[in-house]
């Protein structure tokens, strides 16, 4: 029995190491426990309280890790290895309080070689998100309950598991549908009358972070809420786009997808009402994930249902036949689609996948190259001190790397992920959004009143929920005009703002497939230099003056010529960070422009000259942006017909 343990693992420390990086989108808590061990709380733009992140223990763990070694990439990288492998070991440790036999050692081993060609679980083990602190959390609840179903139970190890149930709800809320059908049966069967005093430290740890964040942040929930869950979509399209994370995990990830299935149908069949929960609770999350549209990164929250899965297919009695032939045809079945699925095992440092399925993209595909631990051309930005005073510029972006590239300023969040402002305001209204990007139009002024050079937006309408949010997220705690605020933004305050005038795409729209009507022959009658900044501001205005420099698009955009322009050759200024297609006339010509990083530091432009073969009547550019995510901008478009 000791080769098992020993090689399980070595195999798993193997893969999370070969895998490990980051996210884009862990730097958005990042950036926060930066600014709290150095001494400004948890902020996101200066001064500014706002609760960014979706995992507070995780956010608070990794707090107290990095006030000790000051550094943050290879401490997050650390941590998620350490508790990723530990969670393995929970799986074995569960398994030694079952029912033991002929062939139960070869199952646990083959049930731990399928977890391991989970590509949802092991990009997750690290990614400096919360997935690695849910399996640890998750892992050791389930191999506690496994005791307690075998020994009995006594009000001390009843509490130990309510309180490991709620860290794992404070660090991700929506696990609750995933827990709850556990926690109710623990209550109901375990706790009775007796030792109801067991709930007492999980329910005060879950009732002290909400009344922190309440007081400190002035909503209970976290930020990203409000910029997701609460954009205002129509529900058949967030629908459309759940039922397509699920079409994609069976396509890209079988192996998962297997994972899941099997083990749903091996709890619901399961003698055990720890396992029948747990079934219950996957169905619950799944629902949850269809319902709220599901996410834009492949697997992220598919990874801890893998890893809850294997604990419901070694718990089949294989003691007797019936549970013997099951374990069987579930773990060969799901060893069979590794042969078509993706294999960690065999990722090696120049791993890279930029490709998206549905609108569904590998985050580790698209970030290793940049954040992975083995990557030679990791790229990690330098973490400089936070500013210690009002930043006197400010700039459009989306929350993530700009974090610490451009920390020097204050950032205006287009998703508003990080804004508890722009959160407030309804998302654009398109056809083609991308779940997990909502974006918004910024009022006019509001850079300006966020870098101090003006005290009032234009728009008068949004001035009362512009004056409640920051008196909630940058007054004194505990003064009568913040709380009564508080409950205006948390209660059934009404705000009288134009609605249709942020949500309404006709203004300003940066989506996929960003459509720019040209009624002249360009989009900026002076060519950008080499090393323009398009994110620079210029002049009076928030968009207004950015669009002056340069205008955001993201990933695609469609300029329509009205009227259509003969040319000899166009010249253009773009975005350094990616190599581009440019279409010409539905396909009439397409031109490859390649990354120009090197002549430009990375969100700077570029200009190109794209020389044509003949003069063309030129009606529609399509230019779309490859090898790479995020937001890009277009300078300049000029059609020149001299040769």
């Amino acid at each position: 029995m000791f080769l098992l343990p020993a090689a399980a693992l070595v195999l798993f420390t193997w893969i999370a190491v070969v895998t490990a990086w980051l996210s884009d989108d862990s730097l958005i808590s990042l950036r926060q426990v930066w600014h709290a061990i150095n001494g400004y709380g948890f902020t996101w733009n200066y001064g500014e309280r706002v609760q960014a992140f979706t995992h507070p223990a995780w956010v608070l763990l990794l707090t107290a890790v990095t006030a000790v070694t000051r550094e943050l990439f290879y401490t997050t990288i650390f941590l998620s290895v350490l508790l990723s492998v530990a969670s393995i070991c929970f799986v074995m440790g569960y398994a030694s309080t079952l029912p033991r036999g002929r062939y139960t050692s070869y199952f646990l081993a083959g049930f731990l070689v399928a977890l391991a060609c989970s590509k949802a679980f092991t990009d997750y083990m690290t990614s400096g998100l919360e997935n690695p602190l849910s399996f640890f959390l998750i892992g050791l609840t389930l191999w506690q309950v496994g005791k307690i179903e075998r020994r009995g139970a006594d009000a001390r190890a009843l509490a130990a598991v309510f309180a490991m149930l709620a860290l794992a709800f404070l660090n991700r809320f929506d696990l609750a549908l995933l827990l709850s059908p556990l926690a109710l049966y623990l209550l109901v069967a375990r706790v009775g009358t007796r030792h109801l005093w067991s709930l007492v430290p999980g329910s005060a740890m879950i009732v002290a972070w909400l009344t922190f964040a309440t007081v400190y942040f002035g909503a209970p929930l976290p930020n990203t809420y409000y910029a997701k869950v609460a954009a205002g979509f129509p529900a058949a399209e967030v629908h459309a786009r759940g039922a397509a994370y699920f079409e994609v995990l069976w396509c890209k990830d079988p192996v998962t997808a297997a994972l899941i299935i099997f083990g749903t149908v091996a709890g619901a069949l399961s003698a055990s009402w720890m396992n029948r929960s747990l079934s219950l609770g996957t169905v619950l999350y799944c629902a949850y994930l269809y319902n709220v549209g599901g996410d834009f990164m492949q697997g992220r929250f598919f990874a801890v249902l893998a890893y809850v899965a294997v604990f419901n297919l070694i718990a089949i009695d294989d003691t007797r036949r019936p549970g013997r032939a099951l374990k069987m045809v579930a773990l060969l079945a799901t060893l069979a689609l590794v042969a078509i699925g993706p294999k960690p095992i065999l990722s090696d440092a120049t791993y890279r996948n930029v490709e998206r399925a549905r609108d569904i993209g590998d985050s580790r595909g698209v970030w290793y190259r940049r954040f992975g631990l083995l990557s030679p051309r990791r790229r990690w930005p330098s973490v400089r001190p936070p500013t210690s005073r009002r930043p006197n510029r400010y700039s459009p972006t989306c929350a993530g790397v700009h974090g610490f590239t451009l920390g020097d300023r204050f950032l205006i969040d287009l998703c508003a992920l990080t804004d508890p402002f722009l959160a407030r305001l309804p998302a654009i209204r398109s056809p083609d959004w991308r779940i997990g990007h909502h974006f918004r139009k910024i009022p006019t002024d509001y850079g300006n009143v966020g870098v101090g050079r003006s005290e009032l937006l234009a728009d008068a309408g949004l001035r009362p929920l512009f004056d409640d949010v920051r008196l909630a997220a940058t007054g004194p705690l505990f003064t009568l005009p913040r709380w009564q605020a508080i409950v205006r933004l948390n209660g059934r305050g009404e705000y009288d703002y134009d609605r249709d005038r942020y949500a309404d795409p006709a203004i300003y729209v940066p989506r996929s497939s960003l459509l720019v009507r040209v009624k002249h022959t360009d989009l900026s009658r002076v060519a950008s230099a080499d090393g323009t900044s398009w994110l620079r501001p210029q002049g009076e205005g928030a968009f207004g003056a950015w669009q002056k420099v340069a205008t955001p698009f993201d990933r695609e955009l469609l300029v329509v010529v009205q009227p259509s322009q003969r040319a000899r050759s166009i010249s253009l200024s773009l975005d350094a960070g990616a190599g581009y297609r440019v279409t010409i006339n539905q396909g009439q010509w397409v031109f490859d422009i390649e990354n120009a990083e090197q002549r430009a530091a990375a969100g700077h432009l570029v200009s190109h000259v794209i020389p044509l073969p003949e003069s063309v009547s030129i009606d529609r550019v399509h230019i779309e942006a490859v090898g790479a995510e995020g937001l890009f901008a277009i300078g300049h478009m000029l059609f020149r017909e001299e040769e």
